[in-house]
């Protein structure tokens, strides 16, 4: 007998099945381990022993394709009265659905989502799998990709993930076939080498390197620290061949970081000059008045450089603001004037991830507030917010009143020196306006650049 799943699962007739035995029926897929398959079937048939919950993979043929199908059997044998053989009960049910719903699973737990590599988890469960004799000498290569932080923080996680996802790309394209990628945490790769001695694990190295020169993702380079160990005996603990590799990538890091977020500095400069060359004009002249600023206020040469730099890279936040928000003529909406309010926030956070700009963050980040507390994005107050900063208020202030913008004409001397009086002890340091208004309004630069056609 067989009944309408039995025809669907073995994709045959019914009277085909039944003029066939089991093991010439499973000869005609592609079913793994065949000859293993039928001897334990007919063996079980014979000794009329129970099959509960076999599984056999098979093949069928599906419009010129073949399928791996997943069965789950059971076989119970029928006995006659005299307790002898007669004949067997074969039970089928489909589970491909179910298989696969598993193997998503264990896809899931033991790879990156993003990347496809094996993760964490996978190198903690097969790790004295791979530490093995037959797999002697076992290399170890850990990878770190550069700036992925700051990329992140200028342009969006989106492009961080590209860096990542090319970087593994380079990495597999650098490796061999039996080489195991495992993303060990966020910018940070091991690759496993079974059989793979010292010289080896560096021409691998280098191949990784010399790929990441031939690639840029939306102009920004890709960089990987590389440091490597090999495990040549048994009695050797491979953590502590992860840690050599670790401790030779951290000291090369130390020099290809520093150099590589400064390329990735002026991507973001540039960037930020062809979205906006009014920002650009904003950000020399900003720079200029707070050294101004500085020297009135008998501020030493090393402070004087520092506003010279704050004062150029104090808008650095908006690479990340649309180029027709940066140049739109009238009033922001809603919308776009909360998205121009980040700026501060992403450019202190662009600053500390640099080496060369950290100790500017906190000014970037409060250079809106207002002395009276008003201001964002933290609502500091008073000299609560860094002297820096409220010197750059003012700069950003004045060339901003002085200088032509594309939603309002510029302002008279009177008119800025004015507006300043208003807001003192508002928007500005009173103490700082005075010596703005007392000293560096009259200074040649400062009438040369935006008063000299003024009546």
């Amino acid at each position: 007998m067989v009944n309408d799943a039995a025809e669907k699962i073995i994709d045959m007739s019914r009277d085909v099945i039944l003029k066939e035995n089991i093991p010439t029926i499973l000869k005609k897929y592609n079913v793994r381990d065949i000859e293993k398959t039928n001897e334990k079937l007919l063996r079980i048939i014979n000794e009329g022993a129970i099959i509960r919950d076999g599984e056999i993979t098979i093949s069928k043929n599906l419009y010129e394709n073949y399928k791996s199908v997943n069965i789950l059997y059971n076989v119970y044998p029928i006995k006659n009265e005299q307790g002898k053989i007669s004949g067997t009960v074969v039970s089928f049910l489909d589970i491909t659905d179910r298989v696969e719903k598993q193997n998503k699973i264990d896809y899931m737990t033991y790879h990156d989502s993003l990347t496809g590599t094996f993760n964490r988890s996978f190198f903690t469960n097969e790790i004295n799998n791979i530490d093995i004799k037959e797999n002697l000498p076992i290399s170890i290569i850990m990878g770190d990709v550069n700036g992925l932080k700051l990329t992140n923080d200028a342009f969006g996680h989106l492009l961080g993930d590209k860096l990542l996802i090319t970087a593994v790309e380079v990495m597999k394209k650098s490796c061999n076939e039996n080489d195991l990628i495992v993303r060990w945490g966020g910018d940070e790769f091991i690759i496993l080498l079974p059989n793979t001695d010292e010289k080896q694990v560096q021409k691998i190295s280098d191949r990784i390197k010399s790929e990441c020169e031939n690639e840029r993702i939306d102009s920004i380079a890709l960089s990987i620290s590389i440091g490597y160990s090999t495990k040549s005996s048994i009695e050797e603990d491979i953590m502590k061949v992860i840690n050599t590799s670790e401790d030779m990538m951290y000291r090369i890091k130390m020099v290809e970081s520093r150099s590589q977020k400064s390329k990735t500095l002026k991507v973001i400069t540039q960037t930020l000059q062809e979205k906006s060359f009014q920002d650009v004009e904003h950000s020399k002249n900003v720079s200029k008045l707070c050294r101004i600023i500085g020297k009135e206020m008998g501020m030493s040469s090393k402070e004087l450089s520092e506003l010279e730099i704050l004062g150029d890279i104090h808008d650095i936040g908006k690479v990340t603001i649309n180029e027709d928000v940066l140049n739109k003529k009238g009033v922001l909406n809603s919308e776009e004037w909360k998205d121009v309010k980040k700026h501060s926030e992403v450019g202190y956070h662009i600053a500390l991830s640099s080496p060369e700009l950290s100790f500017l963050a906190d000014s970037i980040l409060a250079h809106h507030e207002r002395y009276d507390g008003f201001g964002y994005p933290k609502g500091l107050k008073g000299e609560e917010i860094p002297q820096y900063s409220r010197m750059l208020a003012i700069a950003d202030a004045f060339d901003s009143m002085a200088g032509y913008r594309v939603y309002r004409n510029k302002m008279s001397k009177r008119e800025i020196i004015n507006e300043f009086k208003d807001c003192s002890g508002k928007h500005f340091d009173p103490k700082l306006v005075k010596v703005f208004i007392d000293k560096v309004v009259e200074n040649k630069w400062i009438q040369d650049i935006y008063f000299k056609v003024d009546n």
